[in-house]
């Protein structure tokens, strides 16, 4: 039986929300599904198509490299895909740019990430060629498809169901991308000098202002490193990056990259370079995620349009393209004000304080199992005071708490008479 789905019933497309959909079923990694087909991504932006296929791996890797196109893994929906669920990323989840942020980069944690909100793109990252997808003879494709490449037929004269996929690789990238500049834009509001003295640059005679950008996790950064000179030197040593490789969980998915990128200098941006204080890290960091946010939602387009409310008023709404750009959409509302979020401060999550009191440190949930871990722990201390010898009024004293609680704790079995009688 199908998904029951919620439906958004709307005046028509003038009045529609951003909605985005996931498989009812999930995705897969692909390993051997190959890029191809004419909406296939290429270096040169032509169509590639496959003369045959399955490819060997060697084969594959050979024509990945010559052609620029994506390697595989390739994420992709379950042929058992019936439908796809809708959902409402801006209104039903405020903190999801956050929540994809601190995504593990691995095929576990994007696959995690993907049954729960979808693919990142509306259309994928690149037509592709997979197994799953192969058509015998007389068979037809899943509705939910286009249809099938047409051009291309193995050497049984099967067709190929056309499918959409995103790469391993670009959904490395796309999630450091993110978790780098939300680290910078925590490190800022917390004016945490320790990460950004980490990740940014003054250098050549401090005539250059650059971001060191990395995936070296933070606690790695902090405790390996001084500063980002140090930080920039670590692919000049292949034993130094092998060994921090080697130090985290990940290491079987996630290459560790660092890259060093111009914010400004006395010959390059000179306007923006002269509002700089040779040494400062707070503006250029600034600067940093004004070009980061910049650059992602000119790739990723986020579109003005009006909508009626319920007065028959016109109110703007900002309609994002994909997934990605409705994320870096969170973040440009969260950096100029109109969003605010927290963490936890027992669980560490983000939270979405806009609406709530600016004293909110906690959420609901946590402060009750934090209170009820304060109050076992105050158990076990009164028990074991009282196993040490102390009285009940010095336990009483000590901990706080009243004479009476005290007793039940500690299973006194003492009584007094009730008042009045002897």
């Amino acid at each position: 039986m199908m998904e029951s789905y919620p439906k958004y019933d709307y005046l028509d497309i003038q009045q529609s929300f951003f909605i985005w959909h996931r498989s009812d079923k999930g995705y897969f990694w692909d390993e051997e599904a190959m890029a191809g087909g004419l909406f296939a991504a290429t270096k040169d932006g032509k169509p590639f198509f496959l003369e045959e296929f399955p490819l060997s791996h060697e084969e594959r890797k050979k024509i990945e490299k010559e052609k620029g196109l994506s390697p595989s893994p390739f994420l992709l929906p379950l042929p058992e895909t019936e439908g796809y669920y809708p959902y409402k990323p801006l209104e039903e989840n405020p903190t999801l740019f956050l929540e994809f942020a601190e995504t593990t980069p691995t095929r576990k944690g994007i696959l995690e990430f993907a049954n729960k909100y979808g693919m990142l793109l509306p259309n994928g990252e690149t037509q592709v060629f997979s197994e799953a997808y192969r058509l015998r003879e007389g068979e037809k494709p899943p509705k939910w498809v286009l249809g099938t490449d047409g051009l291309l037929k193995d050497r049984e004269n099967n067709k190929y169901a056309m499918v959409f996929g995103e790469s391993l690789r670009f959904w490395q990238n796309e999630i450091q991308d993110m978790a780098f500049a939300v680290n910078v834009w925590e490190a800022l509001k917390n004016e945490d000098l320790e990460f950004l003295k980490r990740v940014i640059l003054w250098h050549a005679e401090n005539e250059v202002v650059s971001v060191v950008k990395t995936n070296i996790p933070k606690l790695v950064l902090l405790n390996r490193f001084q500063n980002a000179a140090d930080v920039s030197k670590v692919t000049e040593s292949k034993d130094t990056l092998r060994a921090i490789h080697d130090s985290l969980p990940t290491k079987e998915d996630v290459p560790l990259r660092v890259q060093l990128s111009y914010i400004a200098a006395r010959d390059y941006k000179k306007e923006l370079f002269s509002r700089f204080v040779v040494g400062d890290l707070l503006l250029p960091a600034r600067c940093y995620i004004q070009a980061a946010i910049n650059e992602k939602l000119k790739k990723y387009v986020v579109k003005p349009r009006l909508l009626l409310d319920e007065k028959n008023q016109l109110k703007p709404y900002l309609m994002p393209e994909s997934l990605l750009a409705a994320m870096w959409y969170q973040f440009y509302l969260t950096v100029v004000g109109e969003r605010q979020f927290k963490r936890c401060s027992v669980c560490g999550r983000w939270e979405d304080i806009t609406d709530k009191t600016v004293a909110w440190t906690k959420h609901e949930t946590c402060a009750n199992k934090e209170r009820v871990k304060k109050y076992r722990e105050a158990v076990r201390e009164a028990q074991k005071l009282y196993k040490e010898g102390k009285t009940i009024e010095e336990i009483a004293e000590e901990l706080g708490r009243s004479i009476e609680w005290v007793r039940k704790q500690v299973g006194k079995t003492k009584t007094f008479p009730k008042r009045g009688k002897i």
